[in-house]
């Protein structure tokens, strides 16, 4: 229920959302009161105090950056600063404005990034385009590389930044960052790799905090995805508990050693037995708390006193021995019989996104872990190739990225060796339909079937097309147009939410209960949040062409969305100065640690050299 505070309206000055920040339009904000202003206008208000407010940020920064490079000077009115900054002077922007050292010396480190290491960046938020939060991640992620490549990146992404949500920012500069110098980024996540390391740590409030850094990603999300579909079992089992408190209840048990050798059905009813115990423990004391407090307590009784013990006799001195003669060698005896070691259980199965060239070491493009992001080729290739036994989705796509035709195949490449295999999981390919047409007239040793088989389906593409409206009236898509859904939109279709669509629920733009039919064109993936807001009322939504969204909102606003590119076209790599290999057996070892080291094995040898590591295929 809405409470409704009707108030005399007041105009908004024409061309208020087109107006540049500065002066002029401060003064007209100041002006506005914005309590009076009509619901369908006052956005335009809001956009505007935002541009302002990034203008005068980027103002703050420079007066940071200036503040910081003053020199002590005899006299008033000398204007004198270093060509670097001046410690001294840093303390000073602490006590000037009342912050600590540390936020003091933090803060200037930003504005010196913006201001003098990312000067496009800074004139981006000195205009509005931007706000804070998408310069600090323009900072963050463009700190360890050099000039050259920074200035290519924001030349690339700054023009997109204004229409991109910070998660969406952080996205793309991190696939841009994974192609911008592959030689360079193999070493840093082979050392990554090698300093992997278990870290803990209490929290404010008494918890504690457990996990472990520098893992490979598909190690990860192999971990993370059997967590979580134990606890989604476990719940669907009859637990109580929310998912997200099943889920970190089942990661200690399975770190502690209490589930250990259980099965995963077992480990359920483990689960639900310890949950039970806990409720009834809980009752139990419940009930206890409620007879004190509600009933007369009997008088105590006297503690019956306990029953003599046989005294127990000393025990003897031991008697002098004689002296021993030397033993004989004892005689060599067969070697014991070696012990059985237990089978290694397969890994969890991943979703694992990668393109066809990279797969084949065409190109160094990072592929991609749903809900996890992009990720180094090299862990791509190798969780593909543990995977041969999954299921292969393609994707062939246009020019722009965007998808074309989405279809499973049954073919896989010939492996050159022998690699463990995941339990499962999915490989999405991700083909060009250039480099389809021109892999099909000299196909890659090993990947023939599959080059031809994506060939042939593409040449039926408009019949298999067709065939995903088949059932128009079934309340929900069949799997292969399900799966067609997931691939085009990549994400939730609500502006800015990245869920991934594997994650989410397919809708029907029209609702199927008002006759909207079960078709490519009115199906899209929506997270629960926004599909309640949808089924609400509260936000409408139409889709006047397949995979393009058009969000009204309830202040009458309109927004446009579209899936990201499936194969986004990215520029040639920028490689950087030549990075020194501190391999782990050179490196001084470090003063002290951080963070606590559970490990009990040395890190193992690194990797070879990436000539002598193909593609495993």
């Amino acid at each position: 229920m809405y409470v409704r505070f009707m108030t005399e309206a007041v105009a908004v000055p024409r061309g208020l959302a087109d107006l540049a920040p500065g002066p002029e339009l401060g003064v007209l904000l100041g002006g506005i009161d914005v309590s009076r202003v009509p619901n369908d206008t006052v956005v335009e208000v809001l956009q505007a105090e935002s541009r302002q407010l990034a203008h005068q940020q980027a103002r703050l920064f420079a007066a940071i950056v200036e503040v910081g490079r003053c020199t002590p000077a005899d006299g008033a009115g000398v204007v004198a600063r270093s060509a670097e900054p001046v410690l001294e002077s840093i303390h000073e922007i602490g006590t000037a404005l009342r912050v600590t050292a540390n936020a003091a010396f933090a803060e200037h480190e930003l504005a010196e990034q913006l201001c003098e290491r990312l000067p496009a960046v800074w004139a981006a938020l000195f205009a509005g385009r931007i706000d804070r939060s998408k310069a600090r991640v323009f900072v963050e992620y463009l700190r360890e590389v050099t000039v050259h490549q920074a200035t290519r990146v924001c030349a690339e992404l700054l023009p997109l930044a204004p229409g991109l949500t910070t998660g969406q920012l952080t996205d793309r500069l991190r696939r841009r960052l994974l192609s911008l110098d592959p030689d360079a980024l193999r070493k840093r996540y082979q050392k990554a790799v090698r300093d992997r390391t278990v870290y803990g740590y209490l929290a404010p409030d008494g918890t504690a905090t457990f996990g472990a850094s520098g893992l490979t990603p598909d190690e990860a999300a192999a971990s993370s995805d059997r967590v979580h579909a134990l606890a989604r079992t476990i719940r669907r089992a009859g637990h109580p508990d929310p998912v997200s408190r099943i889920r970190a209840d089942l990661f200690v048990a399975l770190l502690d050693g209490s589930l250990q050798q259980l099965t995963n059905a077992q480990i359920v009813l483990a689960m639900l037995a310890r949950r039970a115990a806990q409720q009834a423990t809980a009752q139990e004391a419940a009930t206890d708390d409620g007879a004190e407090s509600d009933q007369p307590q009997p008088e105590p009784q006297p503690e019956p006193e306990p029953e003599p013990q046989p005294e127990t006799e000393p025990e003897p001195e031991p008697e002098p021995q004689p002296e021993l003669e030397p033993e004989p060698e004892p005689e060599p005896v067969a070697d014991p019989a070696p012990v059985a070691v237990p089978v290694e259980q397969p890994r969890t199965g991943i979703e694992v996104r990668v393109r066809l060239s990279t797969l084949l070491g065409l190109d160094e493009h990072p592929g991609e872990i749903p809900g996890w992001g992009a990720i180094p080729p090299d862990p791509a290739r190798e969780t593909v190739a543990r995977q041969l036994g999954g299921q292969w989705r393609f994707a062939i796509t246009d020019t722009e990225g965007y998808l074309l035709l989405a279809g499973l195949t049954r073919h896989r490449p010939t492996p050159t060796g022998t690699v463990p295999q995941n339990e499962g999981g999915t490989v999405e390919l991700q083909v060009p339909l250039e480099l389809l047409r021109r892999l099909a007239a000299d196909p890659p040793a090993g990947w023939e079937q599959v080059i031809t088989d994506l060939l042939a389906q593409y040449g039926h593409r408009d019949q298999l097309l067709a065939a995903l409206g088949d059932h128009p009236e079934a309340r929900f898509p069949p799997a292969a147009l399900r799966r067609h859904i997931e691939v085009r939109d990549r994400t939730c279709v609500f502006p800015g939410c990245r869920r991934p669509a594997r994650n989410t629920q397919q809708d029907h733009t029209v609702d199927h209960q008002h006759g909207g039919p079960t078709v490519e064109t009115n199906l899209g993936p929506l997270c629960v949040r926004h599909h309640s807001l949808k089924t609400r009322g509260c936000w409408c939504l139409d889709q006047p062409a397949p995979g393009h969204f058009r969000w009204r909102s309830p202040l009458g606003r309109t927004y446009h969305t579209r899936g990201e590119p499936i194969t986004p076209p990215l520029p040639d790599p920028v490689p950087g100065d030549p990075e020194p290999d501190n391999d782990a057996s050179t490196a001084p070892p470090p003063e002290f640690d951080h963070q606590p080291d559970f490990r009990r094995s040395p890190p193992p040898s690194p990797r070879p050299p990436p000539d002598d590591d193909p593609p495993p295929f």
